[in-house]
């Protein structure tokens, strides 16, 4: 166990000096020639990339020629480069391995919308269906094997991705990138398990230890309620800590299972939940009536959380989407801690304790 630990510990300390140094000065890499012939444990694939958007399954075969292939770069949308609304994406890359190389695997990552990966023009395998996808994601590292035959005693590798693209993203409707740098490794027999270790645990810990917390805090609210019925604040942080407990585990499965849009959108409905509920709980502590403001703050931010995730399909432009969800969540953010200091400096302690905290 503890000399998995170390390697793990070694490749996290290697993962973060390759961060600085990118950080610090621009990866260039030839899509045509990209050498991995020192390639160890570890290596990320890219940024640089051919590519071609349309869906021909001749563009997996090592033998088709994609001289007249775009070159892109993984670390810029695609948007960048006029590419949009577009149904399938196709990804190559020329990979130089040192000759004999063995036991490879090649991981994938952080890859929006389904894929199929293919290693010298077999597929190794894929995700997600490759027709009608809406919204999909993934965040958690997938490994293939690449057969040792598939292999030539030079060491030559084709690498190709091919997208289904999401409808749309973050930046509008028609605007999706599937593939980003970091999204694609090549990876050792040895070291695949450390590293799909590693960002599982990274993506999820902090996660499965919010949820748990907020589980615990939640049962012990519910029961001082319990034991003091009159006191509805009670139950009303009861509500919120297990909506947020909901929310940190659908965060876990989103990111380590199967992110779908249904699930997403879930997410999204519980947070609206927990904000309605965050409202009424300072209304509670404050001793004070639902004002007709009030209940609008919390219609108006309940509201805005479920029309968040259209922005992820397109529907909801970039600009009305800052409009409709970043305005009325920022007004709460806001509203709650003065009203819990106003009521604190008038001597609530209830509010200066929960002032206090939020600060």
């Amino acid at each position: 166990m503890f000399p998995r630990i170390s390697k793990a510990l070694i490749l996290l300390f290697l993962a973060a000096v390759s961060a600085a140094v990118a950080a610090a000065q621009p990866t260039a890499s030839d899509p045509r020639n990209f050498d991995a012939s020192q390639f160890g444990d570890y290596v990320k694939v890219g940024p640089n990339w051919l590519f071609a958007d349309g869906d021909k399954p001749e563009w997996a075969s090592r033998t088709f020629d994609d001289s007249g292939w775009k070159n892109i770069s993984t670390n810029k949308p695609l948007s960048d480069y006029g590419i949009r609304d577009i149904p399938y994406a196709w990804y190559r890359i020329h990979i130089h391995l040192r000759p004999g190389a063995h036991g490879l695997m090649i991981g994938i990552t952080g890859l929006a919308g389904s894929y199929e990966v293919y290693a010298n023009g077999l597929r190794l395998g894929g995700s997600g269906k490759m027709v009608g996808a809406t919204l999909r994601a993934q965040y958690q590292l997938v490994t293939y094997g690449v057969p040792d035959s598939t292999i030539p005693a030079s060491g030559d590798l084709i690498l190709a991705i091919r997208c289904a693209v999401n409808r749309g993203s973050t930046l509008g409707r028609g605007v999706s990138t599937p593939l980003y740098y970091g999204s694609v490794y090549l990876l050792s027999q040895g070291s695949a398990p450390i590293f799909t270790d590693y960002v599982a645990a990274h993506i999820a810990g902090v996660p499965v230890l919010l949820c748990g917390l907020a589980l615990l805090a939640s049962l012990i609210a519910f029961a001082l309620y319990v034991a003091l019925q009159s006191q509805l604040e009670y139950l009303a942080i009861a509500v919120y800590l297990l909506l947020s407990s909901m929310t940190s585990a659908l965060l876990i499965w989103l990111n380590l299972y199967s992110f779908s849009f249904p699930a997403f959108y879930l997410s999204y409905v519980v947070l609206s939940v927990e904000t309605f509920a965050l409202i009424e709980f300072v209304r509670l502590v404050l001793h004070q009536p639902r004002t007709r403001p009030l209940l609008v703050l919390e219609i108006v931010s309940s509201c805005a959380f479920l029309l968040f995730p259209l922005r992820q399909l397109g529907i909801v432009s970039p600009e009305v989407n800052l409009a409709v969800f970043f305005l009325p969540v920022l007004i709460v953010k806001v509203v709650l801690p003065v009203l819990l200091f106003r009521a604190s400096r008038r001597g609530n302690r209830e509010a200066g304790c929960c002032f206090r905290r939020s600060s």
